[in-house]
C-alpha cells in the first residue's frame, strides 16, 4: 500500500504537473534549533563583551573623575595658601595705609589669624585626606565649573594675574577691610 502523500504526488505528475519537493520538516527542525542556539550563544558573547567594555569605561571615568576632584582640591589649597601669603605680606607692607597705627595692628592680626586657619586646614588635609573643599557647596562649584575648553584659558589667566587677583581681594574681619 502506497502512502497518501506518494499517491497524490503520482496523480499530480500524471496530469503533467511536477511540484518541487519540500524537504522533510523533521530534518530542518533540528537545523533551525541549532541555528537558534548558535545565534543565542553569539548574542550572549556580544552582551558579555559589551558589558565588560562598559565596566572598563565606567571604571576609567570614575578614576578620572576622582583624579580631577583631587586636582581641584590641590589647586584650591594652592590658591588658598597664595591668598594667605598675599594677605600676610600686605599686612607687613610699610607703605600700607595707616603705617604703624592701631588699624595696621588689627590688619596684621587678622592676616595672621587667616594664615593660621589656612595652615590648620592644609595640615588637616595632609594628615586625614579630608578637605574643607569637599563640602557640598564647594562640590557643586566643582561640578558646575568651567568646561575643559575654557579651563586652560582660566588657568593661564589665573596663573598670570594671581598676584593682582589676591592683592585686590578684600576680606572684612572684625570691621576692618584687609
Amino acid at each position: 500500500m502506497i502512502p497518501m502523500n506518494e499517491r497524490l504526488l503520482l496523480e499530480i505528475q500524471s496530469i503533467g504537473l511536477y511540484p518541487k519537493l519540500v524537504p522533510d520538516l523533521a530534518d530542518t527542525e533540528g537545523d533551525i534549533s541549532g541555528d537558534i542556539c548558535n545565534l543565542e550563544s553569539m548574542h550572549h558573547e556580544k552582551v558579555v563583551r559589551k558589558k565588560s567594555l562598559l565596566e572598563k569605561m565606567l571604571k576609567t571615568t570614575t578614576d578620572a573623575r576622582r583624579l580631577q576632584e583631587m586636582e581641584y582640591e590641590q589647586h584650591s589649597f594652592d590658591e588658598l595658601t597664595g591668598m594667605a601669603y598675599q594677605k600676610y605680606m600686605s599686612s607687613w607692607d610699610p607703605t600700607a595705609p595707616g603705617g604703624k597705627s592701631a588699624g595696621s595692628k588689627v590688619t596684621r592680626q587678622a592676616a595672621q589669624a587667616f594664615v593660621k586657619r589656612t595652615l590648620d586646614r592644609c595640615q588637616k588635609f595632609e594628615t586625614t585626606g579630608k578637605s574643607c573643599f569637599s563640602k557640598p557647596l564647594f562640590r557643586e562649584m566643582f561640578l558646575s565649573g568651567p568646561s575643559h575648553s575654557n579651563e586652560t584659558q582660566l588657568c593661564a589667566m589665573t596663573n598670570a594675574d594671581s598676584g593682582q587677583l589676591y592683592a585686590n581681594s578684600t576680606e572684612i574681619v572684625s570691621g576692618n577691610t584687609i
